[in-house]
């Protein structure tokens, strides 16, 4: 049984896709999601960059990994991981005495993951993690209003954690970019264009009853945008690493790749996404792949309802499965998955070239 403290993930619990497990891979993702948890930093290095182990091996898992690959991907992840450091008792007793005034003092301090980390594993056993949530990060309070804005720091690290972790019911768990910026978000657009951003972003507005279309609308053209900036030829496919998580710069879209494109290496293409999960499997990196390749499967069983709409740029299961090739030649047997920021030529200068 799962509790706060141990990690237990069952057959059935294997996210939105509901691909069937089995019990010997049930109990090593649940091994070694315990083994992280007790072992690594939520970091893992002084930059604050997160450690991917935990929604990696979510991923493989409700996708149809085998033991084998979870094990593969652990050992490669596990290396360059932060140790994780116990608790201090005196900051977790003031988080229990007076939250709101202890956790303002202890916020954005690296050092007290762990301690915050006991603190609300003692509230989850006592109080369930659905209640601990609604309390701690949406309740109507200044310091929740704090912890729900961290939700989107880190690349929203912190958000694909805990959506993770609601997945499986587990109680743990822009055109203002320039090439040479160090950081092509915080000192591109945020620096130099804001007002822009915030411009842009104050048109979006969504009612309460159009909140599940708009929200498969929002995956769909997130699909739609990656995979269509991902052809540059003469260079091999590439998805943008910025693009699978958030705009940096705006490439060009071709559109006509998605209808047109041949696999590179597949004389016989599958009829199927799924048919390509095991050849994703086996892609040795930090979880990224196995992520993008799970939201598209997703993206396109949640958009097919809404067909027809005006929305839809991917129209047809043939036109998803192009996209899964496309990202599959980027990555197979590649030194280097991704292309970072695919609107700049530069960043397709050391892209091999398709043959």
């Amino acid at each position: 049984m799962a509790t706060a403290h141990n990690v237990h993930v069952r057959p059935a619990e294997s996210g939105i896709l509901a691909i069937k497990q089995d019990e010997e891979t049930a109990a090593k993702v649940s091994d070694l999601l315990q083994k992280d948890l007790e072992n690594h930093h939520v970091y893992f290095n002084a930059e604050g960059f997160h450690n991917h182990i935990p929604h990696h091996l979510l991923t493989l898992y409700g996708t149809g990994a085998n033991s084998d690959h979870l094990q593969m991907a652990y050992d490669t992840n596990a290396t360059y991981q932060i140790r994780a450091r116990p608790p201090k008792t005196q900051v977790v007793e003031e988080l229990e005495a007076d939250y709101a005034n202890a956790a303002t003092k202890y916020f954005s301090r690296g050092t007290q993951y762990s301690s915050f980390l006991e603190f609300f594993e003692r509230e989850i056993e006592k109080k369930g993690w659905q209640d601990v949530i609604s309390e701690y990060v949406f309740a109507d309070s200044d310091v929740s209003r704090q912890l729900f804005s961290r939700l989107y720091s880190g690349f929203l690290h912190p958000m694909i954690q805990l959506m993770f972790g609601l997945d499986a019911e587990s109680r743990k768990l822009v055109h203002s970019a320039h090439w040479d910026d160090p950081n092509r978000v915080y000192d591109g657009v945020l620096a130099r264009a804001p007002q822009e951003a915030i411009d842009l972003m104050a048109k979006i507005k969504v009612r309460e009853e159009e909140l599940e279309e708009r929200t498969v609308e929002m995956l769909h053209t997130a699909a739609y945008v990656a995979a269509a900036a991902a052809w540059h030829p003469p260079h091999i496919p590439k998805f943008d690493f910025f693009l699978i998580t958030l705009p940096a710069a705006a490439p060009p879209l071709h559109v006509d790749i998605l209808r047109t494109y041949m696999p590179a290496r597949d004389q016989k293409p599958v009829s199927h996404a799924r048919e390509l999960l095991p050849r994703f499997h086996v892609i040795r990196d930090d979880g990224h792949t196995i992520k993008v390749v799970r939201a598209m499967l997703i993206g396109q069983e949640v958009s097919k309802p809404y067909a027809g709409k005006d929305w839809i740029r991917i129209q047809t299961d043939d036109d998803w499965l192009r996209m899964h090739y496309l990202l599959l030649d980027g990555v197979e047997g590649q030194p280097s998955q991704w292309v970072r920021s695919a609107g700049f030529e530069q960043a397709w200068e050391d892209v091999p070239q398709r043959t």
